[in-house]
């Protein structure tokens, strides 16, 4: 799954926090000298992250286990339904009706971004703004601000994004523009996940 691309954004997320503004709060920043600070999770061997959406339309629930460079296993919560996929070493596999089904594509790697790949191709696109520093689970976090242009008939896009000391994005807020936002939670970096192909 394309993390970024594919997000169905359904509704609005209110995130509770103190923040704290710096003297540079909501000033624009150097986008190539921001992605190469976030260099170290490009290089990140695994990470578990979750996203959440609840309100206008259905909900939506989705956690992922990555392993570099590009095996995922999503399960999405969308309403009622789940529906859980798996891209292994060995193809891409998905679940439906309790069933596990090999895909009938293969997918070549050397054509398949990363996960934090793909995250950093994104914010390429739009302007980057650094609005200050706020503790994350008891962490201090710099945060920046993402603004996208509208493109494709889609409306501009903002995010959200708080970074650690460790140069990993550990928070991502997406709004789309239409009260509604997603919350994307990152953890578990390098972790010893294993992502094998269900059958």
């Amino acid at each position: 799954m394309r993390l970024c691309s594919r997000v169905a954004i359904s509704t609005a997320v209110f995130v509770a926090s103190i923040f704290i503004p710096s003297p540079s709060h909501s000033a624009n920043v150097d986008t190539k000298a921001f992605l190469a600070d976030l260099d170290p999770m490009i290089n990140i061997r695994s990470y578990r992250a979750e996203a959440v959406s609840n309100g206008k339309g259905s909900p939506f629930k989705m956690r992922m286990e990555y392993v570099a460079p590009n095996q995922f296993h999503i399960i999405n919560h969308v309403g009622a339904g789940n529906f859980e996929t798996i891209t292994s070493k060995d193809g891409s596999y998905y679940k439906a009706n309790g069933k596990w089904t090999k895909a009938p594509f293969t997918s070549n790697p050397a054509n398949t971004r990363s996960g934090p790949e793909q995250i950093k191709q994104w914010l390429r696109r739009g302007t980057i703004s650094f609005a200050g520093v706020q503790d994350l689970a008891g962490a201090p976090m710099k945060v920046y601000d993402y603004r996208s242009p509208s493109a494709n008939g889609l409306p501009d896009s903002t995010l959200r994004l708080w970074v650690g000391a460790d140069h990993f994005i550990h928070q991502m807020v997406i709004d789309s523009g239409k009260k509604t936002a997603m919350t994307i939670k990152y953890f578990d970096f390098n972790a010893p996940i294993s992502i094998k192909a269900p059958i």
